[in-house]
Protein backbone atom coordinates (compact mmCIF):
# COMPACT_ATOMS: atom_id res chain seq x y z
CA UNK A 1 0.00 0.00 0.00
CA UNK A 2 2.87 2.35 0.83
CA UNK A 3 4.55 1.51 -2.48
CA UNK A 4 1.32 2.27 -4.35
CA UNK A 5 1.03 5.64 -2.61
CA UNK A 6 4.64 6.39 -3.56
CA UNK A 7 3.92 5.86 -7.24
CA UNK A 8 0.51 7.57 -7.28
CA UNK A 9 1.89 10.81 -8.81
CA UNK A 10 3.59 8.82 -11.58
CA UNK A 11 0.40 6.88 -12.33
CA UNK A 12 -1.56 10.14 -12.38
CA UNK A 13 0.92 11.67 -14.86
CA UNK A 14 0.80 8.56 -17.07
CA UNK A 15 -3.03 8.73 -17.12
CA UNK A 16 -2.91 12.45 -17.91
CA UNK A 17 -0.50 11.80 -20.78
CA UNK A 18 -2.68 9.01 -22.19
CA UNK A 19 -5.72 11.32 -22.16
CA UNK A 20 -3.69 13.93 -24.04
CA UNK A 21 -2.63 11.55 -26.83
CA UNK A 22 -6.02 9.81 -27.13
CA UNK A 23 -7.47 12.03 -29.92
CA UNK A 24 -4.44 11.25 -32.09
CA UNK A 25 -4.96 7.53 -31.50
CA UNK A 26 -8.75 7.50 -31.86
CA UNK A 27 -8.62 9.19 -35.27
CA UNK A 28 -6.51 7.16 -37.73
CA UNK A 29 -6.56 10.20 -40.03
CA UNK A 30 -4.34 13.22 -39.59
CA UNK A 31 -5.37 16.68 -38.45
CA UNK A 32 -4.90 19.27 -41.18
CA UNK A 33 -1.55 20.98 -40.62
CA UNK A 34 1.78 21.51 -42.34
CA UNK A 35 4.49 20.77 -39.81
CA UNK A 36 2.90 17.47 -38.78
CA UNK A 37 3.16 16.22 -42.36
CA UNK A 38 6.80 17.35 -42.54
CA UNK A 39 7.73 15.62 -39.28
CA UNK A 40 6.02 12.41 -40.37
CA UNK A 41 7.29 12.31 -43.95
CA UNK A 42 10.94 13.16 -43.27
CA UNK A 43 11.45 10.45 -40.59
CA UNK A 44 9.82 7.99 -42.97
CA UNK A 45 12.38 8.94 -45.63
CA UNK A 46 15.15 8.68 -43.02
CA UNK A 47 13.95 5.15 -42.20
CA UNK A 48 14.19 4.23 -45.90
CA UNK A 49 17.75 5.58 -46.10
CA UNK A 50 18.78 3.69 -42.96
CA UNK A 51 17.29 0.49 -44.39
CA UNK A 52 19.62 0.96 -47.37
CA UNK A 53 22.54 0.79 -44.96
CA UNK A 54 23.35 4.50 -45.01
CA UNK A 55 24.03 5.90 -41.54
CA UNK A 56 24.22 8.64 -40.54
CA UNK A 57 21.68 10.03 -42.97
CA UNK A 58 23.01 12.86 -45.14
CA UNK A 59 21.19 13.20 -48.46
CA UNK A 60 17.50 12.29 -48.72
CA UNK A 61 15.76 11.65 -52.04
CA UNK A 62 11.99 11.86 -52.30
CA UNK A 63 11.79 15.21 -50.56
CA UNK A 64 11.33 18.36 -52.65
CA UNK A 65 11.33 16.18 -55.80
CA UNK A 66 15.08 15.78 -56.38
CA UNK A 67 16.16 15.64 -52.75
CA UNK A 68 17.86 17.84 -50.17
CA UNK A 69 20.58 17.38 -47.51
CA UNK A 70 17.98 16.73 -44.80
CA UNK A 71 20.52 14.86 -42.69
CA UNK A 72 22.29 18.20 -42.24
CA UNK A 73 19.34 20.54 -41.73
CA UNK A 74 16.63 18.36 -40.14
CA UNK A 75 16.03 18.26 -36.38
CA UNK A 76 18.23 15.41 -35.29
CA UNK A 77 16.73 13.87 -32.18
CA UNK A 78 13.05 13.71 -33.11
CA UNK A 79 13.76 12.73 -36.73
CA UNK A 80 16.05 9.84 -35.84
CA UNK A 81 13.81 8.77 -32.96
CA UNK A 82 10.72 8.70 -35.17
CA UNK A 83 12.64 6.94 -37.95
CA UNK A 84 13.83 4.27 -35.49
CA UNK A 85 10.26 3.63 -34.37
CA UNK A 86 9.10 3.47 -38.01
CA UNK A 87 11.62 0.68 -38.58
CA UNK A 88 9.85 -1.25 -35.81
CA UNK A 89 6.15 -0.46 -36.34
CA UNK A 90 6.32 0.17 -40.14
CA UNK A 91 3.80 2.99 -39.87
CA UNK A 92 4.92 6.65 -39.92
CA UNK A 93 1.66 7.95 -38.39
CA UNK A 94 1.82 5.50 -35.48
CA UNK A 95 5.49 6.39 -34.97
CA UNK A 96 4.65 10.10 -34.90
CA UNK A 97 2.02 9.44 -32.21
CA UNK A 98 4.44 7.32 -30.16
CA UNK A 99 7.07 10.07 -30.21
CA UNK A 100 4.35 12.57 -29.27
CA UNK A 101 3.35 10.42 -26.31
CA UNK A 102 6.98 10.10 -25.22
CA UNK A 103 7.30 13.89 -25.36
CA UNK A 104 4.08 14.41 -23.39
CA UNK A 105 4.95 11.86 -20.73
CA UNK A 106 8.60 12.80 -20.19
CA UNK A 107 7.98 16.55 -20.13
CA UNK A 108 5.26 16.03 -17.51
CA UNK A 109 7.46 13.77 -15.39
CA UNK A 110 10.55 15.97 -15.54
CA UNK A 111 8.61 19.16 -14.87
CA UNK A 112 6.91 17.44 -11.92
CA UNK A 113 10.33 16.50 -10.51
CA UNK A 114 11.38 20.14 -10.80
CA UNK A 115 8.19 21.39 -9.12
CA UNK A 116 8.72 18.92 -6.28
CA UNK A 117 11.90 20.79 -5.36
CA UNK A 118 9.67 23.62 -4.14
CA UNK A 119 6.08 22.38 -3.71
CA UNK A 120 4.00 19.53 -2.33
CA UNK A 121 2.91 16.62 -4.52
CA UNK A 122 -0.69 17.81 -4.73
CA UNK A 123 0.26 21.37 -5.66
CA UNK A 124 2.77 20.06 -8.20
CA UNK A 125 0.23 17.73 -9.82
CA UNK A 126 -2.32 20.52 -10.15
CA UNK A 127 0.37 22.62 -11.82
CA UNK A 128 1.13 19.71 -14.18
CA UNK A 129 -2.52 19.67 -15.30
CA UNK A 130 -2.27 23.36 -16.23
CA UNK A 131 1.05 22.79 -17.98
CA UNK A 132 -0.03 19.65 -19.83
CA UNK A 133 -3.18 21.23 -21.27
CA UNK A 134 -1.78 24.69 -21.88
CA UNK A 135 -3.20 25.98 -25.19
CA UNK A 136 0.19 26.41 -26.82
CA UNK A 137 1.21 22.80 -26.13
CA UNK A 138 -2.06 21.55 -27.60
CA UNK A 139 -1.64 23.86 -30.59
CA UNK A 140 1.93 22.69 -31.17
CA UNK A 141 0.95 19.04 -31.28
CA UNK A 142 -2.56 18.98 -32.75
CA UNK A 143 -2.70 22.15 -34.86
CA UNK A 144 0.85 22.97 -35.95
CA UNK A 145 2.18 19.43 -35.65
CA UNK A 146 5.49 21.03 -34.65
CA UNK A 147 7.03 17.91 -33.11
CA UNK A 148 10.59 19.23 -32.50
CA UNK A 149 9.39 22.38 -30.73
CA UNK A 150 6.86 20.31 -28.79
CA UNK A 151 9.48 17.70 -27.82
CA UNK A 152 11.88 20.40 -26.64
CA UNK A 153 9.71 20.73 -23.51
CA UNK A 154 11.29 17.46 -22.34
CA UNK A 155 14.69 19.05 -21.87
CA UNK A 156 13.89 22.53 -20.54
CA UNK A 157 12.86 21.26 -17.06
CA UNK A 158 15.88 18.93 -17.11
CA UNK A 159 18.14 21.94 -17.63
CA UNK A 160 16.48 23.67 -14.66
CA UNK A 161 16.95 20.52 -12.59
CA UNK A 162 20.58 20.39 -13.66
CA UNK A 163 21.13 24.00 -12.61
CA UNK A 164 19.52 23.31 -9.24
CA UNK A 165 21.70 20.24 -8.74
CA UNK A 166 24.92 22.06 -9.66
CA UNK A 167 24.34 25.36 -7.85
CA UNK A 168 22.37 24.30 -4.79
CA UNK A 169 23.35 20.66 -4.25
CA UNK A 170 26.82 20.77 -5.87
CA UNK A 171 26.39 17.30 -7.37
CA UNK A 172 28.64 16.04 -10.17
CA UNK A 173 25.73 14.00 -11.56
CA UNK A 174 23.86 17.28 -12.11
CA UNK A 175 26.78 18.54 -14.21
CA UNK A 176 26.33 15.64 -16.61
CA UNK A 177 22.56 16.13 -16.54
CA UNK A 178 23.07 19.75 -17.58
CA UNK A 179 25.52 18.83 -20.35
CA UNK A 180 23.29 16.25 -22.01
CA UNK A 181 20.08 18.23 -21.50
CA UNK A 182 21.57 21.22 -23.33
CA UNK A 183 22.97 18.97 -26.04
CA UNK A 184 19.66 17.16 -26.62
CA UNK A 185 17.75 20.45 -26.61
CA UNK A 186 19.98 21.75 -29.42
CA UNK A 187 19.63 18.50 -31.35
CA UNK A 188 15.86 18.64 -30.90
CA UNK A 189 15.37 22.26 -31.91
CA UNK A 190 18.35 24.68 -31.78
CA UNK A 191 16.09 27.76 -31.73
CA UNK A 192 14.62 26.56 -28.43
CA UNK A 193 17.98 27.21 -26.77
CA UNK A 194 17.36 30.91 -27.45
CA UNK A 195 13.85 30.66 -26.00
CA UNK A 196 14.94 28.67 -22.95
CA UNK A 197 17.68 31.24 -22.22
CA UNK A 198 14.89 33.48 -20.87
CA UNK A 199 14.32 30.80 -18.23
CA UNK A 200 17.87 29.57 -17.73
CA UNK A 201 19.49 32.94 -17.05
CA UNK A 202 16.84 34.27 -14.61
CA UNK A 203 16.80 30.91 -12.82
CA UNK A 204 20.59 30.96 -12.36
CA UNK A 205 20.34 34.48 -10.94
CA UNK A 206 17.52 33.38 -8.66
CA UNK A 207 19.50 30.39 -7.37
CA UNK A 208 22.58 32.42 -6.40
CA UNK A 209 20.66 35.35 -4.90
CA UNK A 210 17.94 33.42 -3.07
CA UNK A 211 19.95 32.76 0.11
CA UNK A 212 19.63 35.16 3.01
CA UNK A 213 23.42 35.49 3.19
CA UNK A 214 23.85 36.41 -0.48
CA UNK A 215 20.79 38.54 -1.18
CA UNK A 216 21.86 41.85 -2.77
CA UNK A 217 25.50 41.12 -1.81
CA UNK A 218 27.52 40.71 -5.00
CA UNK A 219 30.82 40.14 -3.19
CA UNK A 220 29.31 37.32 -1.13
CA UNK A 221 27.69 35.80 -4.22
CA UNK A 222 30.95 35.62 -6.16
CA UNK A 223 32.96 34.34 -3.23
CA UNK A 224 30.43 31.61 -2.44
CA UNK A 225 29.11 30.65 -5.87
CA UNK A 226 31.84 31.37 -8.42
CA UNK A 227 32.84 27.72 -8.68
CA UNK A 228 29.34 26.39 -9.29
CA UNK A 229 28.49 29.26 -11.66
CA UNK A 230 31.65 28.56 -13.65
CA UNK A 231 30.84 24.84 -13.68
CA UNK A 232 27.24 25.41 -14.80
CA UNK A 233 28.31 27.75 -17.62
CA UNK A 234 31.04 25.32 -18.69
CA UNK A 235 28.53 22.45 -18.70
CA UNK A 236 26.21 24.44 -21.00
CA UNK A 237 29.14 25.19 -23.34
CA UNK A 238 30.14 21.51 -23.43
CA UNK A 239 26.51 20.58 -24.15
CA UNK A 240 26.40 22.94 -27.13
CA UNK A 241 29.84 21.72 -28.21
CA UNK A 242 28.68 18.11 -28.34
CA UNK A 243 26.11 19.14 -30.95
CA UNK A 244 28.74 20.81 -33.19
CA UNK A 245 28.47 18.09 -35.85
CA UNK A 246 24.92 19.37 -36.48
CA UNK A 247 25.07 22.98 -35.33
CA UNK A 248 28.16 24.13 -37.25
CA UNK A 249 27.07 22.90 -40.73
CA UNK A 250 23.57 24.18 -40.03
CA UNK A 251 24.90 27.66 -39.30
CA UNK A 252 27.50 27.75 -42.08
CA UNK A 253 25.75 25.96 -44.94
CA UNK A 254 22.42 27.75 -44.51
CA UNK A 255 23.98 30.32 -46.88
CA UNK A 256 23.23 27.95 -49.76
CA UNK A 257 19.48 28.29 -49.17
CA UNK A 258 17.27 31.30 -49.85
CA UNK A 259 16.70 31.40 -46.10
CA UNK A 260 20.39 32.18 -45.60
CA UNK A 261 20.26 35.24 -47.85
CA UNK A 262 18.20 37.11 -45.24
CA UNK A 263 20.12 38.50 -42.28
CA UNK A 264 17.01 38.86 -40.13
CA UNK A 265 14.34 36.18 -40.02
CA UNK A 266 11.71 37.84 -37.87
CA UNK A 267 8.20 37.47 -39.28
CA UNK A 268 6.47 40.84 -39.10
CA UNK A 269 3.50 41.29 -36.77
CA UNK A 270 4.08 37.95 -34.99
CA UNK A 271 3.71 39.58 -31.57
CA UNK A 272 0.75 38.93 -29.29
CA UNK A 273 -2.01 41.39 -28.39
CA UNK A 274 -4.50 41.53 -25.56
CA UNK A 275 -6.94 39.24 -27.37
CA UNK A 276 -4.34 36.48 -27.38
CA UNK A 277 -4.29 36.49 -23.58
CA UNK A 278 -7.91 36.91 -22.54
CA UNK A 279 -9.92 36.11 -25.65
CA UNK A 280 -9.26 34.69 -29.08
CA UNK A 281 -11.13 31.37 -28.69
CA UNK A 282 -10.09 28.56 -31.00
CA UNK A 283 -12.36 27.93 -33.95
CA UNK A 284 -12.80 25.30 -36.61
CA UNK A 285 -13.18 27.85 -39.38
CA UNK A 286 -12.31 31.50 -39.89
CA UNK A 287 -12.58 33.80 -42.87
CA UNK A 288 -8.79 34.06 -43.04
CA UNK A 289 -7.68 30.45 -42.88
CA UNK A 290 -9.81 27.32 -42.54
CA UNK A 291 -6.96 24.83 -42.82
CA UNK A 292 -5.33 25.10 -39.40
CA UNK A 293 -8.26 25.89 -37.13
CA UNK A 294 -7.69 29.55 -37.81
CA UNK A 295 -4.15 29.11 -36.43
CA UNK A 296 -4.99 31.45 -33.57
CA UNK A 297 -2.40 31.76 -30.82
CA UNK A 298 -4.14 31.48 -27.47
CA UNK A 299 -2.09 32.01 -24.31
CA UNK A 300 -4.97 30.82 -22.13
CA UNK A 301 -7.33 32.47 -19.65
CA UNK A 302 -6.01 30.46 -16.70
CA UNK A 303 -2.44 31.35 -17.55
CA UNK A 304 -3.26 35.03 -18.06
CA UNK A 305 -5.22 35.28 -14.81
CA UNK A 306 -2.38 33.55 -12.96
CA UNK A 307 0.13 36.17 -14.13
CA UNK A 308 -2.19 39.13 -13.47
CA UNK A 309 -3.06 37.82 -10.00
CA UNK A 310 0.62 37.21 -9.25
CA UNK A 311 1.47 40.82 -10.07
CA UNK A 312 -1.14 41.94 -7.52
CA UNK A 313 0.18 39.53 -4.89
CA UNK A 314 3.76 40.65 -5.52
CA UNK A 315 2.90 44.35 -5.13
CA UNK A 316 0.93 43.60 -1.95
CA UNK A 317 3.81 41.63 -0.43
CA UNK A 318 6.37 44.29 -1.29
CA UNK A 319 4.36 47.06 0.38
CA UNK A 320 3.49 44.88 3.36
CA UNK A 321 6.90 43.38 4.13
CA UNK A 322 9.25 45.79 2.37
CA UNK A 323 12.79 44.99 3.53
CA UNK A 324 11.71 41.70 5.12
CA UNK A 325 10.41 40.40 1.80
CA UNK A 326 11.87 36.99 1.01
CA UNK A 327 12.37 36.24 -2.71
CA UNK A 328 11.49 32.73 -3.82
CA UNK A 329 10.53 30.58 -6.79
CA UNK A 330 7.31 32.60 -7.12
CA UNK A 331 9.31 35.74 -7.88
CA UNK A 332 11.49 33.96 -10.44
CA UNK A 333 8.37 32.69 -12.25
CA UNK A 334 6.70 36.10 -12.18
CA UNK A 335 9.75 38.04 -13.39
CA UNK A 336 10.39 35.51 -16.14
CA UNK A 337 6.71 35.60 -17.14
CA UNK A 338 6.76 39.37 -17.47
CA UNK A 339 10.04 39.21 -19.37
CA UNK A 340 8.63 36.70 -21.87
CA UNK A 341 5.37 38.68 -22.19
CA UNK A 342 7.50 41.70 -23.08
CA UNK A 343 9.42 39.60 -25.63
CA UNK A 344 6.09 38.62 -27.20
CA UNK A 345 4.84 42.22 -27.36
CA UNK A 346 5.30 44.78 -30.16
CA UNK A 347 7.55 46.80 -27.82
CA UNK A 348 10.32 44.19 -28.12
CA UNK A 349 10.30 44.09 -31.92
CA UNK A 350 13.34 46.37 -32.10
CA UNK A 351 15.39 43.75 -30.23
CA UNK A 352 14.57 41.08 -32.80
CA UNK A 353 15.41 43.51 -35.58
CA UNK A 354 18.80 44.33 -34.04
CA UNK A 355 19.85 40.93 -32.68
CA UNK A 356 20.11 38.25 -35.36
CA UNK A 357 20.19 35.36 -32.92
CA UNK A 358 16.83 36.44 -31.53
CA UNK A 359 15.33 36.78 -35.01
CA UNK A 360 16.15 33.13 -35.70
CA UNK A 361 13.10 32.05 -33.72
CA UNK A 362 11.11 33.68 -36.58
CA UNK A 363 7.92 34.32 -34.59
CA UNK A 364 7.78 36.31 -31.36
CA UNK A 365 4.95 34.09 -30.11
CA UNK A 366 7.41 31.17 -30.10
CA UNK A 367 8.51 32.47 -26.71
CA UNK A 368 5.40 30.66 -25.47
CA UNK A 369 7.52 27.46 -25.49
CA UNK A 370 9.26 28.90 -22.43
CA UNK A 371 6.28 30.75 -21.01
CA UNK A 372 4.17 27.56 -20.63
CA UNK A 373 6.33 26.48 -17.67
CA UNK A 374 5.77 29.66 -15.66
CA UNK A 375 2.01 30.01 -14.92
CA UNK A 376 1.99 26.46 -13.44
CA UNK A 377 4.75 27.54 -11.04
CA UNK A 378 2.74 30.61 -10.05
CA UNK A 379 -0.38 28.49 -9.50
CA UNK A 380 1.58 25.96 -7.44
CA UNK A 381 2.88 28.86 -5.31
CA UNK A 382 -0.72 29.79 -4.46
CA UNK A 383 -1.70 26.18 -3.74
CA UNK A 384 1.30 25.15 -1.68
CA UNK A 385 -0.28 26.30 1.58
CA UNK A 386 -3.51 24.40 0.93
CA UNK A 387 -3.32 21.24 3.00
CA UNK A 388 -6.64 19.73 2.00
CA UNK A 389 -6.31 17.03 -0.66
CA UNK A 390 -10.05 17.40 -1.41
CA UNK A 391 -9.62 21.10 -2.22
CA UNK A 392 -6.74 20.25 -4.55
CA UNK A 393 -8.86 17.57 -6.18
CA UNK A 394 -11.77 19.95 -6.74
CA UNK A 395 -9.47 22.62 -8.17
CA UNK A 396 -7.80 20.05 -10.43
CA UNK A 397 -11.18 18.86 -11.75
CA UNK A 398 -12.28 22.45 -12.40
CA UNK A 399 -9.06 23.26 -14.25
CA UNK A 400 -9.39 20.03 -16.23
CA UNK A 401 -12.99 20.78 -17.22
CA UNK A 402 -12.06 24.30 -18.30
CA UNK A 403 -9.19 23.34 -20.57
CA UNK A 404 -10.15 19.86 -21.77
CA UNK A 405 -12.47 21.14 -24.58
CA UNK A 406 -9.49 22.59 -26.44
CA UNK A 407 -8.04 19.11 -26.96
CA UNK A 408 -9.04 18.46 -30.55
CA UNK A 409 -7.61 18.51 -34.05
CA UNK A 410 -8.81 20.11 -37.25
CA UNK A 411 -10.20 18.79 -40.55
CA UNK A 412 -9.11 15.17 -40.14
CA UNK A 413 -8.04 13.72 -43.48
CA UNK A 414 -7.34 10.17 -44.62
CA UNK A 415 -4.15 10.26 -46.67
CA UNK A 416 -3.41 7.53 -49.24
CA UNK A 417 -0.64 4.95 -48.95
CA UNK A 418 2.68 6.37 -50.03
CA UNK A 419 1.73 9.91 -49.00
CA UNK A 420 4.67 10.01 -46.60
CA UNK A 421 7.15 8.54 -49.09
CA UNK A 422 7.53 11.31 -51.64
CA UNK A 423 6.71 14.99 -52.13
CA UNK A 424 7.54 17.13 -55.17
CA UNK A 425 7.20 20.25 -53.01
CA UNK A 426 9.62 21.56 -50.44
CA UNK A 427 7.39 21.29 -47.37
CA UNK A 428 9.86 23.44 -45.43
CA UNK A 429 8.72 26.27 -47.76
CA UNK A 430 10.45 27.83 -50.76
CA UNK A 431 12.99 29.63 -48.55
CA UNK A 432 14.62 26.24 -47.94
CA UNK A 433 15.30 25.71 -51.66
CA UNK A 434 18.90 26.08 -52.75
CA UNK A 435 19.70 29.49 -54.20
CA UNK A 436 20.57 27.98 -57.61
CA UNK A 437 17.29 26.05 -58.01
CA UNK A 438 13.68 27.04 -58.67
CA UNK A 439 10.33 25.82 -57.36
CA UNK A 440 10.83 22.11 -56.81
CA UNK A 441 7.30 21.20 -57.86
CA UNK A 442 7.91 22.62 -61.33
CA UNK A 443 10.61 20.05 -62.17
CA UNK A 444 9.48 16.88 -63.98
CA UNK A 445 8.96 13.87 -61.70
CA UNK A 446 11.07 10.94 -62.86
CA UNK A 447 11.81 7.49 -61.51
CA UNK A 448 15.25 7.29 -63.16
CA UNK A 449 17.97 9.21 -61.35
CA UNK A 450 20.41 9.22 -64.27
CA UNK A 451 19.85 9.86 -67.98
CA UNK A 452 21.81 10.76 -71.12
CA UNK A 453 20.75 14.19 -72.39
CA UNK A 454 23.33 14.78 -75.15
CA UNK A 455 25.16 12.29 -77.37
CA UNK A 456 24.69 8.58 -77.90
CA UNK A 457 25.43 5.74 -75.55
CA UNK A 458 24.07 3.35 -72.95
CA UNK A 459 24.08 3.60 -69.18
CA UNK A 460 23.36 0.87 -66.66
CA UNK A 461 22.55 1.64 -63.04
CA UNK A 462 24.76 -0.48 -60.79
CA UNK A 463 23.85 1.14 -57.45
CA UNK A 464 21.21 3.73 -56.61
CA UNK A 465 21.18 4.98 -53.04
CA UNK A 466 20.23 8.34 -51.62
CA UNK A 467 23.80 9.55 -51.18
CA UNK A 468 25.53 7.46 -53.88
CA UNK A 469 24.89 6.42 -57.47
CA UNK A 470 27.05 4.12 -59.61
CA UNK A 471 26.68 3.63 -63.36
CA UNK A 472 28.45 1.78 -66.16
CA UNK A 473 28.59 3.89 -69.31
CA UNK A 474 29.20 2.95 -72.95
CA UNK A 475 29.55 6.22 -74.85
CA UNK A 476 29.64 6.56 -78.65
CA UNK A 477 31.52 9.83 -78.61
CA UNK A 478 31.39 12.39 -75.79
CA UNK A 479 28.07 12.39 -73.95
CA UNK A 480 26.37 14.60 -71.37
CA UNK A 481 24.34 13.18 -68.52
CA UNK A 482 21.97 14.43 -65.86
CA UNK A 483 21.42 13.11 -62.39
CA UNK A 484 17.98 14.16 -61.19
CA UNK A 485 19.42 15.51 -57.96
CA UNK A 486 19.63 19.10 -56.78
CA UNK A 487 23.27 20.07 -56.46
CA UNK A 488 24.62 20.84 -53.00
CA UNK A 489 28.24 21.20 -51.84
CA UNK A 490 29.53 17.70 -51.20
CA UNK A 491 28.30 16.02 -54.37
CA UNK A 492 31.46 14.64 -56.03
CA UNK A 493 31.81 12.89 -59.38
CA UNK A 494 34.32 10.10 -60.08
CA UNK A 495 34.94 8.84 -63.62
CA UNK A 496 36.89 5.58 -63.53
CA UNK A 497 38.03 6.44 -60.01
CA UNK A 498 39.29 9.92 -60.93
CA UNK A 499 37.52 12.99 -59.57
CA UNK A 500 35.77 15.03 -62.24
CA UNK A 501 33.66 18.18 -62.29
CA UNK A 502 29.88 18.58 -62.15
CA UNK A 503 27.71 21.42 -63.39
CA UNK A 504 24.47 22.83 -62.06
CA UNK A 505 24.04 26.20 -63.82
CA UNK A 506 22.39 25.00 -67.05
CA UNK A 507 19.12 27.00 -67.37
CA UNK A 508 17.44 23.91 -68.85
CA UNK A 509 18.39 21.94 -65.71
CA UNK A 510 18.54 24.74 -63.18
CA UNK A 511 20.29 23.63 -60.00
CA UNK A 512 20.35 19.98 -61.15
CA UNK A 513 23.57 17.96 -61.43
CA UNK A 514 24.86 17.48 -64.97
CA UNK A 515 28.25 16.19 -66.17
CA UNK A 516 30.10 15.05 -69.29
CA UNK A 517 31.86 11.75 -70.03
CA UNK A 518 34.30 11.10 -72.91
CA UNK A 519 33.84 8.41 -75.52
CA UNK A 520 34.30 4.80 -74.46
CA UNK A 521 33.41 2.57 -71.51
CA UNK A 522 33.47 4.16 -68.08
CA UNK A 523 32.44 3.55 -64.50
CA UNK A 524 30.73 6.50 -62.81
CA UNK A 525 30.38 7.14 -59.10
CA UNK A 526 28.42 10.14 -57.86
CA UNK A 527 28.87 10.46 -54.09
CA UNK A 528 27.63 12.95 -51.49
CA UNK A 529 30.73 13.51 -49.38
CA UNK A 530 31.21 15.56 -46.20
CA UNK A 531 32.49 19.10 -46.72
CA UNK A 532 35.24 20.70 -44.65
CA UNK A 533 32.60 22.42 -42.51
CA UNK A 534 30.90 19.11 -41.71
CA UNK A 535 34.24 17.44 -40.94
CA UNK A 536 35.25 20.28 -38.60
CA UNK A 537 31.84 20.06 -36.90
CA UNK A 538 32.29 16.31 -36.41
CA UNK A 539 35.80 16.75 -34.98
CA UNK A 540 34.52 19.45 -32.62
CA UNK A 541 31.84 17.06 -31.35
CA UNK A 542 34.47 14.35 -30.86
CA UNK A 543 36.65 16.86 -29.02
CA UNK A 544 33.84 17.57 -26.57
CA UNK A 545 33.13 13.84 -26.26
CA UNK A 546 36.74 13.47 -25.09
CA UNK A 547 36.14 16.28 -22.59
CA UNK A 548 33.07 14.48 -21.23
CA UNK A 549 35.03 11.22 -20.95
CA UNK A 550 37.74 13.13 -19.08
CA UNK A 551 35.10 14.57 -16.76
CA UNK A 552 33.85 11.05 -16.04
CA UNK A 553 37.37 9.89 -15.25
CA UNK A 554 38.07 12.87 -12.98
CA UNK A 555 34.54 13.20 -11.59
CA UNK A 556 35.83 12.82 -8.03
CA UNK A 557 38.11 15.84 -8.40
CA UNK A 558 35.33 17.88 -9.98
CA UNK A 559 33.04 16.95 -7.10
CA UNK A 560 35.64 18.09 -4.56
CA UNK A 561 36.16 21.31 -6.55
CA UNK A 562 32.44 22.05 -6.32
CA UNK A 563 32.18 21.40 -2.59
CA UNK A 564 35.49 22.82 -1.45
Amino acid sequence: MRAFKKYQPLLFIVLLSIITILPAIIFPQRSSNMDGIVHTLIPNLFAKVIQQGEFPVTWVDGFANYGLPLGIISHQLTTYLTASIILIVHNPVVAFNIVGFIGILLSNIFFYLFLKKYFSSTASLTAIIVFNFSPYRILNFYIRGAMPEFFASVFIPLILLGLYGVIKEKRISAVFLLIFSVCFLVLTHPFMLVVSAFLIMPYMIFLVFSDEETRFKLHTVFSRYWKVILTAVAACIVGVGLSSYFLLPLQREIQYFYYGLTSNHLTAHSYLGMKNYLGNPWQYFTQIDIAHRGFLINVGVIESVAVIGSVGVFVYRIFKKRREYSFGIFDFALVSSLLLIFMMSPYSTFLYEKIRMLSNIQFQWRMLSGFVFLPPILIASFLVNLRSVKVHLVLSVLVFLMIMPQLYGKNYTEYPDGYYSFTPLNLHATVMNTIWSGETGEYPITKDKGAIIEGKGNMSAILIKDSKRSYDIKAVGPIRLVDHTFYFPGWTLYVDGQESSVQFQDPAYRGVITYTVPSGEHHIDLVFKPTKTRIIGLYLSLFFVVIVIGMVIFRGKIQRFLRK
